[in-house]
């Protein structure tokens, strides 16, 4: 073939090229310019490679995964918190006790540097609010279980870790809060070692800064010690370190606002002072128990209700060198929880307890060491029926 004719082939062949090329230009451009003639492209070729690769799903899909909340990971549990008067704190199993006979010694409930002392029990739930309740007349509000847990004798963690307590404040009162939302008007009820009581509603306290905010506005050396929330309809008791108490109905405390001072509840004598507030119940007795030991419940009929800012009613004979450690409102169905200054505990059934009149001096409860006193007194649940009367050996000395 002559090399004329193999030219002209290979220029027809380059001319059929450019021809297809210019075919598929313009088909390429007028699916450029049509968004449905892409979209069909793009269906086509995916449902090729559906056709060639594609098998049964490998994979399910869920809605959204809910937020989790550290709460929700907590059991909710009865515990009992106990604070010392160096602001250490910490929470416990309330199963961790078994009720004693009436008069024994107890068991170690917390271990103490020699010069610390349990200052405050209370029984809670690991998914309540706690309101803290200061010397110094602030309030603070923390999640029981963000509280240390520890064991028996453990010593616990500073408030300090959890609270934005100010030099020179301690917890004395503390109020469990499962939620601010009620039906009609709640209150809390204050009282402070000078007698003076005050009554502010519960919405007050709803939205607490870390910081805390103020209770009650305190004059001189005058302390907060005691807070019980109450429907506005309740009687309150006070109770002095020289065993008086009185009783009086709490509407004749008007409601006010977290700045003010309060009104007297009680006129406390030279050298007494209030030991214990509480709220009476339709079927209670007054329990009174002395820093020696010594104790007795008493019926509340023996004392009927006066005016507010009177002297009171004796409550309790008191022998020589002993004073009021607590006064408190019972009944058969409670569990008492009695704590010394050393940390030693004893949990024991109200209804061991016999009832006697206002004038006696009452019976031993608990025995003591030479240089150990009662402190402090709070009502628990019932735990089993097992009765016990041990003596442990002394744990409560422990420094760490």
């Amino acid at each position: 073939m002559r090399l004329q004719k193999l030219t002209q082939l290979e220029t027809e062949k380059i001319e059929e090229e450019y021809k297809e090329l210019l075919k598929l230009i313009a088909k390429l451009k007028k699916i450029l310019s049509n968004k449905k003639e892409i979209l069909g492209l793009i269906k086509d070729e995916l449902l090729a490679i559906k056709e060639k690769y594609g098998d049964e799903r490998r994979t399910s899909i869920a809605g959204a995964a809910e937020d989790i909340s550290v709460e929700e990971l907590i059991p909710e549990q009865e515990v009992i918190v106990l604070t010392t008067r160096d602001g250490y704190v910490k929470r416990i199993p309330v199963n961790t006790f078994r009720a004693q006979l009436r008069g024994g010694r107890g068991i170690a409930g917390m271990a103490t540097r020699d010069e610390d002392q349990i200052d405050k029990i209370f029984v809670s739930s690991t998914h309540s609010f706690v309101i803290f309740f200061t010397n110094k007349g602030k309030s603070y509000k923390v999640k029981v279980f963000e509280l240390p847990e520890a064991s028996r004798t453990g010593k616990g963690q500073s408030i300090a870790n959890f609270l934005q307590v100010g030099e020179g404040e301690r917890i004395t009162a503390s109020i469990n809060i499962n939620s601010f939302e009620r039906e009609g008007k709640c209150y809390f009820m204050m009282a402070t070692t000078s007698g003076v009581v005050k009554k502010v509603e519960v919405s007050e306290f709803a939205n607490i800064r870390r910081s805390g905010i103020i209770a009650i506005k305190l004059k001189g050396d005058d302390e907060l010690k005691w807070v019980r929330e109450t429907d506005g309809k309740q009687e309150v008791i006070l109770g002095t370190a020289k065993g008086l108490m009185i009783r009086f109905n709490e509407k004749h405390v008007r409601a006010m606002g977290r700045s003010a001072s309060g009104v007297r509840g009680i006129r406390v004598g030279k050298g007494d002072k209030v030991i214990s507030m509480d709220i009476i119940t339709p079927k209670g007795d007054l329990l009174a128990i002395s820093t020696k030991g010594f104790g007795k419940r008493m019926s509340l009929k023996e004392f009927g209700a006066q005016s507010r800012g009177g002297k009171g009613h004796i409550a309790i004979k008191l022998r020589p060198d002993d004073s009021v450690a607590s006064m408190k409102i019972i009944d058969d169905t409670d569990g008492l929880l009695f704590v010394t200054a050393k940390g030693t505990m004893s949990r024991q059934e109200a209804k061991g307890i016999s009832t006697q009149g206002r004038y006696a001096k009452g019976v031993r409860i608990q025995r003591l060491d030479a240089d150990d006193y009662i402190v402090g007194l709070d009502s628990v649940v019932k735990g089993d029926d097992e009765v016990i009367n041990e003596k442990i050996a002394p744990e409560n000395n422990q420094t760490s």
